[in-house]
């Protein structure tokens, strides 16, 4: 029988427990390093033990255990494409990462485990790190245990994100019945979305995040920001550049118990609290408001007494901050005054507790801006195309996609179902069909917003709050 999606079931499931996590920490497993126990578990699951990454900083961790270290165990990896060599001087942990390299539209490795990988009730994470082609999309695939039985997850990294990010594998697609305790090879492939087809190997896979628009509008679209070359001829902005990315601390953490949804609405619409809001309390459904501070209390948009209502009801009441430096990426003291204001500006208000996650106006960030978001928040999310593994390694790299693509969504629904991962939907102003083409701040119908609803009451699945991940990330 389905589950429903009732909070109050949630937080009884959970022991009503406040396992509240200290802002900019991970704080999602226990250490494991050195465990006499897991070491036997990681003889069975055909693993070589942990790495000596007992202090590693995000995003690299110290629990879980490790499938790949890219160290002593590199030769064990083999070119699908490309060239694999270990790098010393671009790395997070050990003594090397893995670097492919590649000319043309794909690139990646693979690693077969002969006696099989027990991944069952794990998921899969890794730190990645991609110079060439951006925006990009990385696969993990995963045959358990050949290709007829695989599932597999791609994450896009936007354009204008330099640097390192830690992917919990979110599963966007698979075929036949995978047999999760008897994994035979996992791949690691890239994919430059611009390249020709001529040039690009094709990569099976379900486009779960759907088409993404070429706009420079946040209020609309989720957007691949054309790269610019600098100085240093860092970055292309055509298809079939040189590849060239990293990937380094591969590892498997416990999954969840169940599948999770969060539903988030940008920007403050007045709309969000018309329609949104009493179409969710009716169905005892959170939300999360990711409010811009600046346009509080303007026509058509939400005011102070709206939001603390929609907390009292149970939402996060979220940051989304000033976007104007977020655009270029440019300018980090004034993106860390943005961040920094919106989070005080929620937090002195009567918000703390969602003031603890960030949503990143236009999907646009960086590893220096992550580290400068880890100072103020405990969470935040950004477009990926794909699910997300949970319990989290590291969650200022949540997945999100538009939820007004409403086929696309509900498969991602499903797959949260299946696999016990999260999806992560946004939209922003929500009205009737026939207001929706005149209202430039609405993408999603209140007729797709029901349709929605009753297919997540339908699904097998927990609606969720940010804050509801943070508190209670040891026993979802």
């Amino acid at each position: 029988m389905a589950k429903k999606s009732n909070r109050r079931k949630f937080l009884a499931a959970i022991g009503g427990s406040s396992l509240t996590l200290a802002a900019g920490c991970t704080g999602q497993l226990p250490d494991t390093a050195g465990d006499e126990d897991e070491d036997e578990n990681n003889e069975d699951n055909g693993l070589n033990g942990n790495s000596d990454s007992e202090n590693a900083t995000p995003p690299a961790i110290n629990h879980g255990e490790v499938v790949s270290n890219f160290d002593d165990d590199l030769d064990d990896w083999f070119e699908l494409d490309g060239e694999l060599t270990g790098d010393d001087e671009v790395l997070l942990t050990g003594s090397q990462s893995a670097r492919i390299e590649n000319t043309g539209g794909f690139a990646g490795i693979a690693r077969s485990f002969p006696d099989g990988l027990d991944m069952e009730s794990h998921h899969l994470s890794m730190a990645v790190r991609v110079d060439t082609p951006r925006p990009a999309r990385i696969t993990v695939r995963i045959h358990a245990p050949g290709q007829a039985d695989q599932v597999w997850g791609t994450r896009t990294v936007l354009s204008n994100y330099a640097g390192w990010l830690r992917m919990d594998v979110g599963y966007t697609g698979g075929r036949g019945e995978p047999l999760f305790d008897n994994v035979q090879e996992i791949e690691i492939v890239l994919d430059d979305p611009n390249a020709s087809t001529d040039d690009a190997e094709e990569v099976e896979e379900d486009d779960a995040a759907g088409e993404l628009d070429e706009e420079d509008d946040d209020s609309l679209a989720l957007t691949f920001t054309p790269l610019q070359t600098d100085d240093d001829g860092e970055g292309e902005d055509e298809g079939n550049a040189d590849i060239q990315f990293w990937v380094d601390d591969l590892r498997i953490t416990p999954a969840a118990d169940q599948g999770y949804v969060m539903l988030t609405f940008d920007d403050a619409v007045e709309s969000q609290y018309e329609n949104v809001f009493s179409l969710l309390e009716e169905r005892d459904i959170p939300a999360v408001a990711a409010v811009v501070p600046d346009s509080l209390n303007r026509e058509n948009r939400l005011t102070i007494d709206h939001l603390r209502e929609m907390r009292d009801a149970g939402w996060d009441i979220s940051s989304h901050p000033e976007g104007e430096a977020f655009r270029e990426l440019e300018d980090p003291d004034a993106i860390r005054q943005d961040i920094e204001s919106a989070h005080a500006y929620l937090d002195n208000r009567g918000f703390p507790g969602g003031a603890r996650s960030m949503f990143v106006p236009y999907h646009n960030t960086n590893e220096e801006v992550v580290e400068i978001t880890r100072e103020y928040h405990e969470l935040s999310s950004y477009f990926g195309g794909s699910t997300n593994a949970v319990p989290f390694t590291d969650p200022m790299h949540l997945s999100r996609v538009n939820m007004f693509d409403l086929d696309a969504f509900t498969s991602m629904i499903d797959s949260a179902a299946e696999y016990n991962q999260l999806a992560i939907g946004l939209a922003h102003g929500v009205v009737p069909e026939d207001e929706l083409e005149d209202d430039p701040l609405a993408d999603m119908s209140t007729e797709q917003l029901e349709e929605l609803l009753d297919y997540i009451e339908e699904s097998d699945v927990q609606v969720v709050t940010a804050s509801d991940l943070l508190d209670n990330s040891e026993n979802l």
